[in-house]
């Protein structure tokens, strides 16, 4: 193989110079390659690429290239250039992510072989000059534009550029998909496209998925044929189960109609009775106008004498009120009276009060005065006394002033200086322990936080609490709810918490369905179990937290279809079937979302089986209004535009919701590591709060020995203080007697005598006005005793005055009440004698009787006369009659649908003799359709199967291992054939069926690889494409899994294959029909943008070396 020397390209790359030796490309032989294969890709500003191209070889493309440098780009290219659907590549989901980052648009051009032959009369006249062009190679040229839209408002976007066109004509999505489809290309089988996202989903097919897609990738029609083959028989099982509901439905209505020919003659029989009850029901009007006629007279007999009675009653009553009226005068002047004798008796008290206070002043001064007088007469004395005893204290307080030492003020200065300097000190260290205590706390604090955390991780590995859920939800709101909830025992057992913690599935895979499901309001919901719930805690919850709440009703609804049957449809269930948790919040999703109504099923279903199940019953509604089919939900409604039944497809989107307490190992070792990282905090935290705390003792100790300094100087300080204190008091006391003394002196020279005699005069004149007041008190008080005989007289006549009211009240009010009885059963009685003169019943007689035509009164005469002879023509017997012959017939065993039923019955009966050998026919047919197919489909499946079978087999024993491939038909129904993938990876081992859970992921990518290698001689698709798919293996099974691949893939006859991988061993083999493909990225790179041949480089065969 020639080589070439690359450096010279890294080297001074941007100097590049015309002088360089230009590219000689080789012609390409486009002969060599199959219709539909892929013979170029370019790319401009895809993922990661700005510009490149891919040459591809009709056989084998092994990409390389370092993880990271845009080698599954390619598989993105593939499917998005040829109208793939993004999901198909597992990435994401909307095609304007694959622009790469900084560009607005996108370019995906690839270059397929055309064959001839094929129609493509779908895409327009215009296409016709495609193979007529002069320039045609028998190359189709497929470009797609990609745009990221641009937001022109508030809610508009501007649409994007036309997106497809084939040889420079512009085409539509479908158009192109279209012409996929007829080279066999599908985008969606993981037997001929498997990108890296999807390598594991081939292991986790179903069997029954993986026959599909098997056949689909080998014959498309034999696939067709399969799957009519299905519908066939689901249509005969539908019969079948038809017939014999019809025949078994024929006995049924046999048996019914003998037992309705009995009923049909007891009718005759009830109806005789009916006749005669009849009769005597018309007789009751003229028996209860009878009646009331009688009643009539008794009433108005009544209503006379109560009348008569009560006009006799207020006769009586008269002289009373005569009596009342003359009363009700007296009281005015009464009332005068007392008011004046009261105002009389208020004045006189206001009098006598008024003159006590005087006399009693008049004597409290005379009092005085003589006490003023005996104080002047022994005043002097006293005040000789009171000198020679100041003199004594005087003379004392001056000797303590003389025995006290006051120490130097040099002294006192020098023990202040030194209280400042220990007090500063003092200030110092204590500022010092303040910060180291604030330190400590602060370390505290910090350490309980993180002891708090270390708690939390802890219990996180160990804990099946999913409240962690609504971190994920970003609704701390209804976390405070919850956790407020979880606090309150009585609560707990009327308001359970939200779905998403309560409920979860039995298995993972219907998390998905139960999200879709489930509204977003509806899953943070508390279920409140009744209305008591609701306003006991609901509203409190309502009124703190932003929560939503659904309240159980109690009603429940049955499924549109039996299990059994929903199983014959294809279905695994209803939804509810499989969910478990609080059955109470299981019973409200019921409620609130239907999960009993929605059958689900993992399996994807088919176009005839998804047009069965939209198509309107006989009610010309849907059988159901939703269902869940693999990883589809479909919405059925009807359009009251086009009267017709439609569906709504949603894709269901993946979830970590209701799959239970699931804790990953990525997440316990982040756990872990998490943990770890707290205890190098808290060691740490917990070394420097030892250091503070032997600082902190240390400033203790300090400040004890300021404290014993700063004690010994304020004693002394208190000591000097008390001395100065002591002398200071002494020296007021003595200034303060001294003057004392000096009013004592002053005082003893005055003269009293003229001072007794004023006020001996003025005692003199007290005496005269105390008599003169004593007088005049003694005459008030005789004029209040005879004002208060008055007041008691007046008060003795109003309570006689008011006693006699009393008594001509109290009788006039036994009168009124006696008289109001009397109107009242006066009124009554007038009344009902009014009401039954013309009531509502009475007139019904009336109507009841004229409505009777000549002949029925003429029978009702008859039978009344019979009555009247035998003395029994009254209403009581005739209503004896009535209820004798009403028993009877409620007794009596009739039914009136008899006859209707027996011609009905009859009707069915004719209905379903006719119906059921059509039926029959009709069934036998299908069974003959049905066994003509399975004979074509059955010996081509077969021999395709064990073709497969051969090949995977010696695949295996190649590698080392042992490998199957089995068509399982074990079950009678077609939708349940199954290939089973049998590996065996151990000498001790036996063969076991491939899934995602008993292999490991290397030798799951073994036996897909194999599997893939020996589909590779059947398929009709004309390219293949495998992502990295030895991911896994060990470096014996790549080799050998790679030799298989290249001498598979560059047989004579067979499709493009695409490998891509991220790694090449040394010693792999090789064929020249193989073509390498080396990604890589990097700064040292040529830009293809810059210069175009660079586009080619490492095209080695195409260099002139």
């Amino acid at each position: 193989m020639p080589t070439i020397n690359l450096a010279s390209y890294v080297d001074d790359v941007d100097d590049l110079t015309p002088s360089r030796k230009r590219l000689k490309i080789k012609p390409v032989d486009y002969d060599v390659f199959k219709p539909g294969s892929i013979v170029k890709i370019r790319l401009e500003n895809f993922v990661t690429y700005n510009y490149t191209e891919f040459n591809l070889s009709p056989s084998l493309n092994m990409i390389i290239g370092p993880n990271g440098s845009g080698k599954s780009t390619y598989v993105c290219a593939v499917c998005l250039g040829l109208a793939g659907k993004p999901e198909y590549i597992g990435r994401s989901k909307q095609v304007e992510d694959f622009i790469k980052n900084g560009q607005d648009t996108s370019k995906i051009e690839i270059v397929l072989k055309d064959d001839p032959n094929i129609d493509i009369e779908f895409l327009g006249s215009s296409f016709h000059r495609i193979r007529n062009n002069g320039n045609y190679k028998g190359l189709l040229t497929i470009t797609r534009n990609l745009e990221k839209r641009t937001k022109i408002g508030r809610n508009l976007e501007k649409r994007r550029t036309q997106e497809y066109s084939i040889n420079g004509l512009p085409t539509t999505e479908s158009n192109v998909r279209n012409l996929v489809s007829k080279f066999h290309i599908q985008l969606d089988n993981l037997c001929q496209f498997l990108s890296q996202e999807r390598v594991e989903e081939f292991a986790k097919l179903r069997p029954e998925k993986l026959l599909d897609e098997t056949i689909r990738a080998i014959d498309s029609e034999l696939l067709s044929m399969f799957e009519v083959l299905k519908k066939l028989q689901l249509q005969e099982i539908e019969m079948s189960n038809e017939i014999q509901t019809n025949t078994d439905s024929l006995k049924k209505l046999k048996t019914d109609e003998e037992n309705f020919q009995q009923e049909v003659q007891l009718l005759n029989e009830y109806q005789e009775t009916l006749d005669t009850l009849d009769k005597h029901k018309k007789l009751l009007p003229y028996l209860k106008i009878q009646d009331h006629r009688e009643k009539l007279l008794t009433y108005k007999r009544q209503v006379e004498g109560a009348k008569k009675q009560l006009q006799e009653f207020q006769k009586e009553r008269e002289p009373y009120m005569q009596v009342l009226a003359s009363l009700n005068e007296s009281d005015a002047q009464l009332n005068i009276e007392k008011e004046n004798i009261e105002e009389k008796k208020v004045s006189t008290k206001r009098k006598l009060e008024k003159t006590v206070s005087k006399l009693n002043a008049l004597r409290e001064e005379i009092e005085k005065k003589n006490l003023q007088i005996e104080y002047y007469k022994g005043r002097s004395n006293k005040l000789k006394i009171k000198i020679e005893t100041k003199k004594e204290d005087i003379d004392n307080i001056k000797r303590k002033i003389s025995d006290i030492e006051t120490p130097e003020e040099s002294e006192v200065t020098e023990l202040e200086r030194k209280r400042n300097d220990l007090i500063e000190r003092e200030s110092q260290v204590n500022s010092e322990i303040d910060e180291v205590d604030t330190q400590m706390s602060t370390q505290n604090h910090n350490l309980a936080i993180l002891e708090r955390k270390m708690v939390d991780k802890k219990s996180s590995l160990t804990s099946t609490d999913n409240i962690h859920l609504l971190d994920q939800l970003n609704d701390r709101d209804l976390k405070r709810a919850v956790l407020f909830l979880r606090k309150n025992n009585e609560a707990r057992k009327v308001v359970l918490e939200p779905p998403v913690l309560t409920v979860s599935v039995t298995h993972k895979d219907f998390a998905p369905y139960l999200a879709q499901c489930i509204d977003y309001n509806t899953s943070k919901a508390f279920t409140l179990i009744n209305e008591q719930a609701y306003n006991t805690y609901g509203k409190e919850i309502l009124k703190h937290f932003t929560a939503n709440t659904r309240q159980l009703t109690g009603r429940t609804n049955s499924p549109p279809v039996s299990r059994e049957r929903l199983r014959q449809l294809g279905f695994e269930g209803y939804l509810s079937d499989f969910v478990k948790g609080d059955s109470n919040v299981i019973k409200m999703l019921c409620e609130f979302q239907g999960i009993d109504q929605i059958p689900v099923s993992r399996k994807k279903f088919s176009a005839e089986q998804l047009e069965a199940l939209i198509k309107p019953q006989s009610n010309n509604q849907p059988l159901f209004r939703k269902f869940i089919h693999g990883t589809n939900m479909l919405n059925v409604r009807y359009s009251n535009m086009t009267k017709q039944m439609y569906s709504v497809e949603i894709v269901v989107k993946p979830t970590n919701l209701y799959q239970g307490y699931v804790l990953s190992s990525d997440e316990k070792q982040r756990i872990n590591n998490e943990m770890n990282d707290l205890k190098k905090q808290i060691e740490g935290i917990k070394n420097t709060m030892n250091q503070s705390a032997g600082k902190k003792a240390q400033l203790k100790m300090q400040l004890n020995e300021i404290s014993t300094a700063m004690n010994d100087i304020n004693k002394k300080s208190r000591y000097i203080s008390n001395l100065k204190r002591q002398r200071s008091q002494y020296e007021e006391q003595l200034r303060f007697e001294k003057e004392k003394l000096e009013e004592y002196k002053k005082d003893i020279r005055k003269d009293t005598a003229p001072k007794i005699q004023q006020i001996e005069k003025l005692i003199g004149e007290s005496l005269k006005s105390e008599i003169d007041c004593t007088i005049e008190l003694e005459n008030i008080g005789r004029s209040l005793r005879h004002i208060q005989i008055k007041n008691l007289q007046a008060d003795i006549a109003i309570f006689e005055h008011n006693n006699k009211k009393t008594v001509v009240k109290s009788f006039l009010q036994s009168f009124e009440e006696k008289k109001n009885e009397l109107r009242a059963k006066y009124d009554e009685l007038k009344n009902k004698y009014k009401e039954l003169r013309d009531t509502e019943e009475y007139r019904q007689w009336r109507r009841d009787i004229d409505a009777y035509n000549q002949e029925t009164k003429q029978v009702l005469n008859d039978l009344a006369e019979k009555y009247r002879d035998e003395d029994k023509f009254n209403l009581i017997y005739v209503e004896q009659i009535v209820n004798k012959l009403e028993s009877k017939i409620q007794l009596s065993n009739h039914d009136r649908s008899a006859v209707a039923l027996l011609e009905q019955t009859k009707a069915k009966i004719a209905d379903l003799e006719d119906k059921l050998p059509t039926q029959v026919r009709k069934c036998n047919t299908i069974r003959k359709e049905m066994s003509d197919k399975q004979k074509v489909l059955e010996p081509r499946l077969e021999s395709i199967v064990s073709g497969i079978g051969r090949k995977f087999s010696e695949l295996f024993k190649d590698v080392g291992t042992a490998g199957g491939v089995t068509l399982n038909r074990k079950s009678k129904l077609f939708s349940d054939w199954k290939l089973e993938i049998m590996v065996q990876f151990r000498d001790e081992g036996k063969l076991s069926g491939l899934d995602s859970h008993t292999q490991s992921g290397g030798e799951r990518a073994v036996s897909t690889v194999l599997y893939m290698i020996a589909l590779q001689k059947f398929t009709q698709a004309p390219f293949r494409v495998v992502d990295e798919i030895n991911q896994g293996m060990d470096t014996n099974f790549e080799r050998l899994v790679h030799k298989a691949m290249v001498q598979n893939a560059c047989e004579e006859g067979t499709s493009q294959y695409f490998l891509i991988t991220p790694k090449l061993l040394t010693g792999l083999n090789y064929h020249e029909k193989m073509r390498i493909h080396c990604v890589m990225a990097g700064s040292h790179i040529p830009n293809p943008s810059e210069d175009i041949h660079m586009a080619h480089l490492g095209e080695v065969s195409n260099y002139d070396i």
